[in-house]
């Protein structure tokens, strides 16, 4: 696991609710096309089970992402699960992980504790 595969966790999570929405709206308008079959050609009805099965492998993929960080995360000691959910996911500054991991623990320190760890994986 490497640093770019968090951040690609953060981007997964974001394109799993986007990719949901999408497909609510692509079955919305087949809705709409069945509803008017007698307007509208078949193509259009196609097009829109084209369009939801694309969605639909997009949205597997993020959540293969995710999984796969998940189980990561399981994998790796209590302090670094902290660390990473502080820094990569929630965003937050090296200073304010710090703080929330306490015991006199500094920006500098758990950055480097970062830092080595995930040279070390």
């Amino acid at each position: 696991m490497n640093k770019n595969m968090l951040i690609d966790y953060v981007d997964a999570c974001e394109l799993l609710r986007e990719v949901e929405e999408e497909i609510q709206k692509a079955r919305r308008r087949r809705e709409s096309v069945i509803s008017d079959f007698v307007k509208e050609p078949l193509q259009n009805l196609e097009n829109l089970d084209t369009e939801e099965k694309i969605l639909e492998e997009r949205k597997a993929g993020a959540v293969k992402t995710m999984i796969e960080v998940e189980a990561w995360m399981n994998k790796i000691p209590s302090r670094m699960q902290r660390i990473v959910r502080y820094k990569i996911f929630k965003e937050m500054t090296w200073r304010e992980v710090a703080v929330r991991i306490g015991r006199n623990a500094t920006a500098e320190s758990v950055k480097k504790e970062f830092q080595r760890f995930m040279d070390s994986n």
